[in-house]
């Protein structure tokens, strides 16, 4: 047995020996001192009178909780022996199961999906030197590492928004070409038109026909008795008045053909359902919890960033959002601040709001904070699609 009192007296089930086992031995090499009836029982000594010696020695225990362990009388009577006597009792978190109700209240110690945090995590409860600033460490580096990807993909987005941007002001110079090119044409043909126009309506050529037709008037009247007038020339003037049909067919040698027509501008687009509060606020609330299903209306089949990865489709982002309510299954946010609603050249729009969110993982331990979220949306039959989304850490 190890020299000096233990702090940590191990209590478990035979089945979970072997994860028992590695425990207990890494938990030695990195400086903590616990007991352990496989690794702290001498040859010689008496199996019984060792562990209830160890028992009675140790200021902590560490209950290692798996569907084996909570069913086991030796464990609970462990357990109990260690409340009665004021023992700080730490239950080691190993495989999923039924919590016994004395044990609900204790802060526990999660390895059932990552080990090395786990051991990590313990060491830091039982005061091995270094270890807190190491976990500070590792931890600050695990979010360098997290934000990363994210800044690339906020990097990526906005270099493609720029992009996006751009293009849309070279078609809109382009349109705008166009449209006073067509313009010029069109004063061009009214400027040729004008002199013609001029000339039919000049006062001369008013009066003679006027004179004609007053002429005409009193060669008619004569017509009547004598036949068919004649005009100064001597040709046979006729009464004959064309019908409607024929005078609007009637084409003079001298007209032009008509000019074409100016080119149309392209028809506006039509109205289309704003994004509004009540659409983000419903976006809020569906990702406060389970079921994933929630968020399914508010995302597209296909998120182009999605948070961290590049790209997801709605298989990943599910899996994602399970994951997620697994670890935190009490999440709150609250809207901060006004959002911002801007719209696109391809007709999509860019949704920007910040969120103080207040996230109690699955052991009790509380994360709060704030967060910035930019989003993308597209139209997409009637409902607007989230197609990319970013988030950025605000405190």
């Amino acid at each position: 047995m190890q020299t000096g009192a233990p702090l940590a007296f191990f209590s478990h089930s035979r089945q979970d020996a072997e994860f028992v086992l590695k425990l207990a031995t890494d938990l030695k090499l990195a400086g903590a001192a616990v007991w352990l009836d496989q690794l702290d029982i001498a040859p010689g000594q008496r199996w019984d009178k060792a562990i209830e010696q160890a028992l009675a020695d140790c200021p902590n225990l560490l209950v290692v909780l798996s569907p084996a362990s909570v069913e086991s009388n030796n464990v609970m009577d462990e357990v109990s022996f260690a409340l009665e006597e004021n023992r700080v009792v730490i239950p080691v978190f190993y495989q999923d199961c039924k919590i016994p109700f004395r044990l609900r209240r204790l802060q526990y110690i999660d390895f059932r999906t990552n080990y090395e945090k786990g051991l990590r995590d313990l060491l830091a409860l039982l005061g091995v030197p270094g270890s807190t600033a190491e976990k500070k460490q590792r931890e600050q580096k695990e979010q360098q590492e997290a934000e990363a990807p994210r800044a690339a993909a906020e990097k990526g987005t906005q270099e493609r928004i720029a992009q996006e941007q751009a293009e849309a002001r070279r078609r809109h110079q382009e349109e705008l070409a166009r449209q006073q090119a067509a313009e010029r044409i069109r004063q061009k043909q009214v400027a040729q038109q004008e002199p013609r126009d001029t000339e039919k309506k000049s006062p001369t050529k008013l009066y003679v026909g006027l004179g004609i037709a007053a002429a005409l008037a009193v060669i008619f009247g004569i017509a009547i008795s004598n036949g068919p007038p004649r005009n100064a020339g001597g040709g046979v003037v006729s009464s004959y008045v064309p019908a409607k049909s024929e005078v609007t067919s009637y084409q003079s040698p001298h007209t032009e053909e008509k000019s074409p027509a100016p080119p149309q501008t392209p028809p506006e687009f039509q109205t289309q359902p704003e994004v509004d509060a009540q659409w983000l606020q419903g976006f809020i609330e569906a990702g406060q919890g389970p079921p994933a299903s929630r968020v399914r209306p508010y995302y597209d089949d296909v998120v182009s960033p999605y948070f961290a990865m590049p790209r997801a489709r709605w298989s990943e982002i599910e899996n994602d959002k399970d994951a997620y309510f697994q670890r935190f299954p009490s999440i709150h946010y609250t809207l901060v601040g006004t959002p911002s609603l801007h719209s696109l050249a391809d007709g999509g729009r860019q949704l920007e709001f910040d969120l103080e969110y207040s996230a109690t993982r699955a052991d009790g331990r509380t994360m709060t904070g704030r967060a910035h979220q930019l989003a993308y949306l597209r139209l997409s039959g009637g409902q607007w699609k989230i197609t990319g989304i970013i988030e950025r850490k605000v405190h």
